[in-house]
């Protein structure tokens, strides 16, 4: 193979390798600066859905900041009001599908959290957690951050992708190749002119 060839293969490599790590690194340590929920009513009937990831409509609340974001689908607790119909009264913990993303320029890793059906009773889904889960389902969830050392100091209850945007991936990807052929050149400059 010519030396070229080697160097852009490398370079490739080295910038899918940086795409992941500044994926992980933004979605361990960057906080959310901007969140969406659902809008609860004064009078307390159900709060309208609005559209989630991948056209879902639901109760999403999403959270956002410098390379992270995190959308998540809550149930709600109804009561029946005067009149038989329901009314809001809280909302009921978190809900599959869960979406995590990271990357920067753009979000380039995804982690989906996914409810898995249980077979034997159709109505009904499995209670799976950590590794009893089947692998493609371990790998599409990615690990959990509540599971890393505390000394590392992440943002709690988020995950890291395994998974690549196929877009924002190839696009991040790009870039860093470019940054590191740029210092890759300005180092051959630095080296040439010592010689």
């Amino acid at each position: 193979m010519k030396p070229n060839l080697l160097l852009c293969l490398a370079l490739v490599l080295s910038g899918m390798i940086l795409n992941v790590l500044v994926a992980w690194g933004c979605i361990l340590w960057s906080p959310y600066n901007r969140s969406i929920m659902p809008q609860e009513k004064t009078d307390n009937t159900m709060p309208d859905e609005i559209v989630g990831p991948k056209g879902i409509r639901g109760w999403w609340f999403t959270g956002s900041g410098f390379g992270v974001w995190t959308s998540e689908p809550s149930g709600a607790e109804v009561e029946a009001g005067d009149n038989g119909q329901l009314m809001f009264n809280s909302w009921r913990g978190r809900e599959t599908p869960a979406f995590y993303r990271g990357g920067w320029p753009m979000l380039s890793m995804q982690s989906v959290v996914n409810a898995l059906p249980d077979p034997a009773h159709a109505d009904q889904e499995l209670d799976l957690t950590k590794w009893n889960l089947p692998l493609k389902e371990i790998l599409h969830r990615g690990l959990q951050t509540d599971w890393l050392p505390s000394w590392l100091q992440v943002k709690e209850e988020r995950r890291l992708p395994f998974v690549p945007l196929s877009l924002g991936f190839v696009f991040d990807t790009f870039i860093y190749f470019l940054v590191l052929l740029g210092f890759y050149f300005l180092l051959c400059r630095i080296w040439n002119r010592k010689s």
